[in-house]
């Protein structure tokens, strides 16, 4: 009797192994019901972000630098348009530009006080007339009277000839005036736009010279360039859907479209370069220099079936049926970054592997797990 209990007993412990053998020797897998959906004919792309302009700032005038709005421990510094970010000194031209003034002031006074000659001019007419009068009745000689008439002309022409030269003067001095306050207005030096003022070359009290490179300004507005594979680019067209994650801004997911296409590809990486408006990109969002992944959207398809695009070994998919899987060929439409449709070789409520398919076979044990 106590044989046949340790008989049993053992029969009881050989079925668990064997239970427990078979229940770990499925493979915890995860999957998905095939869905309808809309397919979307995407490619993917490297994605940099850089400023719309970058402008090189430089003097026109030589001169010592005095004021400098960039501070060398920021790197950058946000700068406003028409903001002065260097500035020379000006007191040479200050002094030149005072003289000047000076001149044209006593030019202006000479000719509102009119000129010296004007009261001789005006006794030698009345004389003139008085003299008419008397050759008139033949009381006065007629040589004298021709005599007369010559100096009047005379002092007409010293009179009209001092006014064109008080204004020819005041015209010059005007346009030196001019001229040298255009060119200390050169000697501040602003920004032509809002942007980011980096890179200055130059600090206060160092001297510099005909056109020198005093810094750069990265605009604020900034373009998004998208590299592609040349045989990823027919079928783009501006306006096409691009959606992009940048590396520091977290998950953030952007959306934009297609806005430009360059015409030529680089000859050296054979890829081609389009650029995209982002309508939910916020102010700091984009920073020069980042980086990241992007898709853009060819084609859709709706009402057509779908997988995760990582169930997908090239035309291959696996599919749960009861404890074991299947080895399944399929047809396959448009491939985006995330999906792929499928056209053929499963139905919808198939359960597809979408992790590690690689490390599957036909006819393995599996258990689905959440």
């Amino acid at each position: 009797m106590k044989s046949l209990w340790k008989i049993l007993v053992i029969l009881i412990v050989v079925g668990a192994i064997v239970a427990f053998t078979m229940v770990s020797s499925r493979t915890q897998v995860k999957a998905v019901p095939v869905q309808r959906g809309t397919a979307l004919d995407a490619i993917s792309g490297n994605v940099s972000v850089e400023a719309a302009l970058d402008i090189e700032l430089k003097n026109r005038e030589p001169g010592l630098i005095v004021e400098s709005a960039y501070d060398p421990s920021l790197g950058g510094v946000p700068v406003r348009a028409d903001q002065v970010v260097f500035k020379q000194d000006t007191r040479d031209l200050d002094f030149k530009i005072e003289n000047i003034k000076l001149e044209l002031e006593t030019v202006k006074q000479r000719i509102a006080n009119g000129s010296p000659l004007e009261p001789d001019l005006e006794t030698a007419k009345q004389e003139l007339e008085e003299s008419k009068r008397l050759s008139d009745i033949g009381q006065f000689p007629k040589s004298e009277l021709i005599k007369l008439e010559r100096s009047v002309t005379k002092l007409e022409r010293q009179v009209r000839q001092q006014y064109i030269d008080w204004e020819a003067s005041e015209r010059s001095l005007t346009q030196q005036v001019r001229q040298l306050e255009e060119r200390r207005s050169d000697m501040e030096i602003r920004a032509p736009i809002d942007g980011l003022l980096i890179n200055a070359q130059v600090f206060p009290g160092d001297y510099v010279e005909g056109p020198t490179v005093l810094g750069r300004i990265l605009s604020n507005q900034k373009l998004v360039r998208i590299s592609i594979s040349e045989e990823d680019y027919p079928g783009i067209r501006p306006g096409q859907p691009v959606s992009l994650k940048l590396l520091g801004v977290g998950s953030k997911l952007f959306t934009g479209e297609v806005t430009q296409l360059l015409p030529t590809s680089n000859a050296e990486t054979k890829r081609r370069d389009i650029f995209v408006n982002l309508t939910n990109a916020e102010d700091g969002d984009l920073v020069d220099g980042m980086t990241g992944e992007s898709s853009v959207t060819k084609a859709s398809r709706d009402n057509t079936l779908i997988i995760p695009r990582r169930a997908l070994l090239g035309n291959i998919v696996y599919v749960v049926n009861g404890e074991l899987v299947e080895e399944r060929i399929v047809e396959t439409g448009f491939i985006g970054l995330v999906q792929a449709e499928i056209t053929g070789g499963l139905q919808e409520g198939d359960q597809v592997v979408v992790e590690d398919p690689r490390e599957l076979r036909h006819g393995d044990k599996v258990e689905v797990i959440e």
